[in-house]
């Protein structure tokens, strides 16, 4: 994918990505235009967001971290932060997410006993369903998101749209999703890391702001105007393919891996890629058919 990249994002007449972040890299590291480049932040599932905020959030003996368990998402960090304040809060650490060989090595017994953190006190709950992960979000003290890199930030949006205070990196793309609703710390850190945790932990005035900034904040990003926008961008782009093309030499669509979406102006086919999920948009525009739907 590495060698095929640069050709793709040659060839694409757009490219559609979540972030300014995402969107700076293409232009420093490809060198791509930003005439073909949209920003379309992505949005909040409405199962994240509560039904009722009544009163004051209390929430449960627990600190969330939910996503890809990968090198890059810092959990051996926040575990080393974890350990520095352990002895100061009755909470454990839940764990969600898929990553099964590195989080076997990280939250291996041996790994544990070397941070000398009880393995009682680490839950691992592996890959849930959306709605258990919406629980989880609501019933959470906090939910910490220590990434070394992020193209958007999915874990720290849904947990503000719950209404859960959030610690998060002040990297990559998350300053830009988050805004001023979360407490940052610096990944790099483990101390930064435990610093932020204790202070959300130790105030319920701090945990109250986050909640209500992070509500607010959340509120901003929705899956209908992002669909919306990202149609009316294939529109744009199907607009300008020409009525009539040989059967014989109908390009293929142009495939890409998140946090990168690309639309190519040759195929008929607006094509929408995450890691080995793809969507085929289907509509009819200018006499163009596209015949096929295909979510998987």
């Amino acid at each position: 994918f590495r060698l095929c990249l640069p050709f793709i994002l040659k060839k694409a007449e757009a490219i559609i990505t979540p972030s300014y972040h995402t969107q700076g890299l293409l232009q420093q590291v490809f060198g791509v235009s930003e005439k073909k480049l949209h920003v379309v932040p992505n949005g909040v599932q409405k199962e994240f967001h509560p039904t009722s905020m009544n009163g004051e959030r209390r929430g449960d003996d627990f600190i969330l971290f939910a996503g890809r368990i990968a090198p890059m998402k810092n959990l051996k960090g926040l575990l080393k932060a974890f350990s520095m304040i352990q002895h100061q809060v009755p909470h454990t650490l839940v764990i969600v997410g898929h990553g099964k060989n590195h989080r076997a090595k990280i939250l291996s017994s041996e790994n544990l006993e070397k941070l000398k953190i009880p393995r009682r006190r680490v839950v691992v709950k592996g890959i849930v369903s959306t709605r258990e992960l919406a629980e989880l979000y609501r019933r959470a003290a906090m939910v910490v998101v220590p990434s070394f890199y992020e193209g958007f930030g999915l874990p720290p949006l849904e947990a503000m749209a719950s209404g859960c205070p959030v610690v998060a990196a002040n990297v990559a793309s998350l300053p830009e999703v988050c805004g001023d609703a979360v407490c940052y710390v610096d990944p790099y850190v483990p101390a930064s890391i435990a610093l932020g945790m204790s202070r959300v932990l130790e105030s319920r005035h701090l945990q109250a702001e986050l909640a209500a900034r992070g509500l607010k904040q959340a509120s901003y990003f929705q899956w209908r105007r992002s669909a919306e926008t990202h149609m009316a961008i294939f529109r744009q782009v199907v607009d300008c393919v020409p009525r009539q093309q040989p059967q014989s030499v109908r390009p293929a669509p142009v495939f890409a891996s998140y946090p990168f979406h690309l639309v190519h102006r040759d195929s008929s086919i607006a094509t929408y890629g995450r890691r080995s999920a793809s969507r085929e948009v289907v509509f009819k525009e200018k006499g163009i058919e596209i015949e096929q739907l295909r979510i998987s």
